[in-house]
């Protein structure tokens, strides 16, 4: 990292002290006026019993920096640093040659990314917009970083929905043949989801329906050959419905197993953890105690009437990794809402674990990367005008709409569609993914501003401008060279990005991209503004060319990373 003369030499400073206090860098806050600062002294200052203005222009007047930065004291004990002009060139010229703009982890892992959650025969929802950008982009970054990455879309295929669907389904055949017609079998998503809600429905008007549909599970999980066989083509219908949606959101899927393929692990992981005494009968359940109160729920293995669960799909679904991939970390990208099933299961899988459970060893880190919901302008969850849940499709549409409005001129729609899914997915990402953000089309498809469509057009204004000088005539980049204020700012904002890709990785927020790539748009905003490009003399053009060309680059990657296309005009 471009800080490490910094850090290293700050480490020295304060290791000469006799109490243990590890110095941080950090931005500067607003009144520091450096590159970087440091308030450890502060701390250490305390535990000394010294002024923290004296001992930090202590500390100051011990670092050598010559050549690397300039230090200052400012407020009550801060160690501001000003990165040198020459070494923020070397720096630059250094990182721009480089083969790689992201430096390898130390110690990469077979991490397991669990997003998308589907539900069979169901059309996408707005929760799975955030989960198929999320989890893309984490499963991006983590690569970036080193990390092999496995992801996993975890279909929702099994259960008593399934039986509801298929009571839905056979009560409408039923209807079509007694009124004399022939039933339809090429169903469509909509139909399947038309069918489902038939089934629920009936199951919630009449126990005698109720009891149907759990038959229908029970048959389906024993494996029953014409419901397999009725479920195995409802499934591909499901899958073809939302093929569209996850390639138009360019999320990528290593497999698509689904809660059906972990079943026939089920019975001997139900044995294991019945005879290592963490599964016990409850009223004719069976249930998994995490916890010796009432402070969290058991997880419910298996119902009265012998079927099985979220809770027992998603445990022999960490059982099924482990066998297959060996992961050191899985990583669930799933809604907050979901946190104390998800802490739940976690919980009994590290249990068994610690006692050595047949297939949960090595367990591997479970992590719940949640996030919150997509709302309207008051607060609320977004819906429909009739109040009903958003679908996915809905909001594509809405996005695409405005893309055209704000896209004149694209003749093949290429670019709206690009512009429309950056605006989509920047406003996901550039927020803690950890809270709700607001659906505003409007302000999301703005080319000003913190947008998706604001840094594709800073990458396409780089494109246009080289495109230029390589017409003129007078020759194209040469070294990178710092000039000028405002191409000082633009480099050392580049050079933070790998640190921030880094970041990203660490907290699993893609938000930290998001920062990083709007700051390096704004400092080539402020030098467009600044200093001339294209008219400037010899030598300093060469210079700032290479400057653009290295800056634009690291804007194109950190969307990639997000998984945003960046269209050539704009």
């Amino acid at each position: 990292m471009y800080t490490s003369a910094i850090e290293k030499t700050l480490a020295v400073a304060f290791a000469k002290y006799p109490v243990p206090v590890a110095p941080v860098l950090s931005p500067p806050n607003k009144n520091g006026g450096g590159d970087f600062q440091c308030n450890s002294v502060l701390q250490l200052a305390g535990r000394m019993r010294m002024k923290p203005g004296d001992l930090a222009r202590e500390i100051a007047d011990a670092m050598d920096l010559a050549g690397i930065a300039e230090v200052t004291v400012t407020g009550p004990g801060y160690l501001n640093f000003i990165l040198a002009d020459g070494y923020v060139e070397t720096l630059a010229r250094a990182s721009a040659a480089a083969q790689s703009m992201v430096d390898p982890v130390a110690t990469p892992e077979t991490v397991v990314i669990d997003f998308g959650g589907p539900n069979i025969a169901k059309a996408l929802h707005v929760g799975h917009l955030r989960s198929f950008v999320i989890g893309e982009s984490l499963r991006r970054i983590l690569k970036a970083v080193g990390h092999e990455v496995v992801s996993d879309i975890h279909y929702g295929d099994w259960g008593l929905p399934i039986g509801k669907l298929i009571l839905g389904i056979e009560t409408s055949v039923i209807s079509t043949v007694e009124a004399g017609g022939v039933p339809n079998v090429d169903w469509s998503l909509d139909q399947l989801g038309e069918f489902y809600r038939l089934g629920n429905e009936l199951t919630k008007s009449d126990p005698v329906f109720y009891e149907k549909a759990k038959d229908n599970t029970l048959r389906l999980q024993a494996g029953d050959r014409d419901l397999r066989a009725l479920w195995s083509r409802v499934r591909a219908i499901s899958l073809a419905g939302i093929e569209g949606h996850i390639k138009l959101l360019g999320a990528h899927f290593d497999t698509l197993d689904g809660e059906s393929d972990v079943d026939p692990l089920i019975p001997a992981m139900i044995a294991a953890l019945q005879e290592a005494g963490l599964a016990t009968e409850s009223d004719g359940a069976l249930v998994g105690q995490v916890v010796e109160d009432d402070s969290l729920p058991p997880v419910l293995l298996r119902k009265s009437d012998g079927s099985s669960l979220y809770g027992t799909t998603d445990l022999a679904t960490i059982v099924d990794r482990i066998a297959k991939y060996e992961p050191d970390r899985v990583v669930y990208c799933v809604d907050g809402r979901q946190g104390v099933h998800l802490k739940t299961c976690f919980m009994l899988a590290e249990k068994a674990a610690a006692i050595g459970v047949s297939g949960f060893t090595p367990l591997p880190h479970l992590v719940h990367a949640d996030f919150g919901t997509v709302n309207d302008a008051s607060g609320k969850p977004y819906s429909t005008r009739e109040g009903k849940p958003a679908l996915l499709e809905d909001l594509i549409d809405e996005a695409l709409e405005k893309a055209r409005d704000v896209v004149t001129d694209d003749i093949d729609g290429e670019t709206a569609r690009k512009v429309a899914i950056a605006a989509l997915k920047f406003a996901d990402l550039s927020t803690d993914r950890r809270s709700g953000y607001v659906f505003d089309p409007e302000r999301m498809m703005s080319f000003t501003g913190r947008t998706g469509p604001y840094l594709q057009y800073a990458c396409a204004r780089v494109s246009s401008l080289l495109r230029k000088a390589a017409d003129d005539g007078r020759g194209g980049p040469g070294d990178i060279a710092i000039s000028h204020p405002a191409d000082r700012d633009l480099a050392v904002e580049v050079l933070g990005f790998p640190a921030a890709v880094h970041r990203a990785a660490i907290e699993l927020q893609p938000k930290a991209v998001c920062d990083a790539a709007y700051d390096i748009a704004t400092a080539l905003s402020r030098l467009y503004a600044e200093v001339e490009i294209l008219r400037a003399p010899d030598g300093e053009r060469e210079g700032r060319l290479a400057l653009l060309t290295w800056a634009g680059a690291t804007i194109s990657t950190a969307l990639d990373l997000l998984g945003i296309e960046v269209p050539e005009r704009m």
